[in-house]
C-alpha cells in the first residue's frame, strides 16, 4: 500500500463527502448526483490499490481515525439522503392529491384479487409456481 496514494485519496474522498453533505442540506439534487458519483469513484481507486488480506493493517492510527471518520460521514449522509427522500415523499402527498380509487380492483382484497385470480385457471403460470 502506498501510503502518500492512500492519504491523498482520502482526502479527495473526504471533501467529496464533504460536498455531498453541502449540496444534501442545500437540496440540490444535481449537485448531490454529482458529489456521490465522484465520492464513488474515489473509494473504488482508494480500494483497488488496497491489498486483499488486511488492507489497513500497515496504515498509522490518524488514517484508521480518517477512515473510521469517512465511514461515520457515509453514514449520516445516508441517514439525511433517506429523512430527505420521507420529506419529498411527504411533499408530494400534499401537492398532489391521492387517487379516490385504485387503478386495479376497487381496493379491496377481492378487487384485487379478481386480477391475480384469473393467471392460476389459465395455466400460463404452472411452471412458475413452485
Amino acid at each position: 500500500m502506498d501510503p502518500q496514494f492512500f492519504e491523498q485519496a482520502l482526502t479527495i474522498a473526504e471533501q467529496h463527502l464533504q460536498t455531498l453533505a453541502n449540496d444534501l442540506v442545500a437540496g440540490d439534487a444535481a449537485g448531490v448526483q454529482l458529489a456521490a458519483e465522484k465520492l464513488q469513484k474515489t473509494l473504488l481507486a482508494l480500494r483497488q490499490h488496497l491489498p486483499a488480506r488486511a488492507p489497513l493493517a500497515s496504515a498509522d492510527g490518524a488514517l484508521l481515525q480518517r477512515v473510521h471518520a469517512l465511514g461515520e460521514g457515509l453514514n449520516l449522509v445516508r441517514s439525511n439522503l433517506a429523512r430527505r427522500a420521507c420529506y419529498v415523499q411527504r411533499a408530494l402527498g400534499v401537492l398532489i392529491a391521492p387517487p379516490a380509487h385504485s387503478t386495479y380492483g376497487d381496493g379491496s382484497a377481492t378487487g384485487a384479487a379478481s386480477y391475480s385470480a384469473l393467471a392460476p385457471r389459465t395455466g400460463a403460470f404452472r411452471v412458475l409456481s413452485a
